[in-house]
This record gives C-alpha cells, structure tokens and sequence, in this order.
C-alpha cells in the first residue's frame, strides 16, 4: 500500500535470491553478490537523483559532468561505551545468557538508530551500506537540508541516549564529502 513496503519487501526478496550470484562474471573471479551490487547502485542512485534535484535540473549531460562534484555525504554512526555496557555484568549464574542478551540490545540499537537517520533524511534501508559492531554508514546527499537535519538528529539522539544510559552509551556520528569519481 505503500513504497517504503514494497522497497523493504523487494530488497529482502531480493537478498533472498541473489546473494550468492556473483555480480560480475565477465571479468574473473568476483566475490562481490548481486545482493550488495544492487543495493549499493540503489544507495547511490538516490542520493545522486536527490543532489541533482537540489538544482532543479536532472540531464545525462549534469550527471556526467557531476563525477568530479562532491555529491555523497557518508555519515558514520558509532555507539561509544559498547564493550563496558556489555560486559557490566556482575556475579551472576545466568552470565552467558545476559551477555548474548546486551550485545542483542547493542545490535537493535545500532539498527533503530541508523533506521532512524533514513527516515528523517527520507532514504531507503539501501542507503545503509554497513551496521555492525555498534556502527554504520549510510549514503546521503550532499545537500544543505541534508546537513542541518542530521546535526539536529545528532543533537536528539545525544539526548535521548543520555537520558536513557546517563552517558554510559552515545552516539557519534559524522560525515564524509565524496564524490561520485571512481
């Protein structure tokens, strides 16, 4: 009923299907999926077609000229105070069970976190191109509305985590400018 359905159900049918077919099997030996290919051109489409649009004018000629232009922002996410949080455990029987719970906790926070960023930036679960370990990073574009919402939402997750941990666990984030230029 609605895209941001239908995106998440097609890119899980779509890792479902190809994550073990090589992207490229023109040119030797490829270790890199279809599944992550696909995902990663959907990352950059999206964010080059937003850059674009910032000027009002989306031509194949903009485009092409556009590789040398910093279009990208990658934001980086890492979650501070991840290792003492979860390996605070105390004298308990039941450790094992605790620490596999926290680093559960740690992985769901990490994935609320970075989902959270998209769907202010309006992205896609796409543009999330790593999450793991207590970090990520999306793909973005490299526009001003882009840049004054994520300095707020880092401003409104800093809050909320100390709310919650009281500065046991926070959140860094930062950005990158790249260009489109392989």
């Amino acid at each position: 009923s609605d895209f941001n359905s239908l995106f998440n159900t097609m890119l899980v049918l779509i890792e479902k299907y190809t994550w073990c077919i090589a992207s490229d099997t023109q040119s030797g030996i490829n270790d890199i999926p279809l599944y992550d290919h696909l995902k990663t051109t959907s990352a950059i489409a999206l964010s080059s077609y937003r850059y674009q649009m910032e000027f009002d004018k989306v031509t194949q000629k903009r485009i092409k000229d556009g590789n040398e232009e910093l279009q990208f922002l990658v934001i980086g996410g890492d979650l501070s105070g991840i290792q003492s949080f979860i390996y605070n455990l105390g004298a308990n029987k039941s450790g094992a069970k605790r620490l596999r719970a926290r680093s559960f906790y740690i992985k769901t926070l990490t994935e609320i976190l970075s989902y959270k960023i998209i769907k202010e930036l309006s992205l896609t679960p796409a543009n999330i191109v790593m999450q793991a370990g207590g970090k990520f990073h999306i793909i973005a574009p490299n526009i001003e509305s882009t840049r004054s919402k994520l300095f707020a939402l880092e401003k409104e997750l800093t809050n909320e985590l100390y709310n919650k941990f009281k500065g046991e666990i926070f959140i860094a984030l930062d950005m990158v400018e790249v260009s489109g230029k392989g």
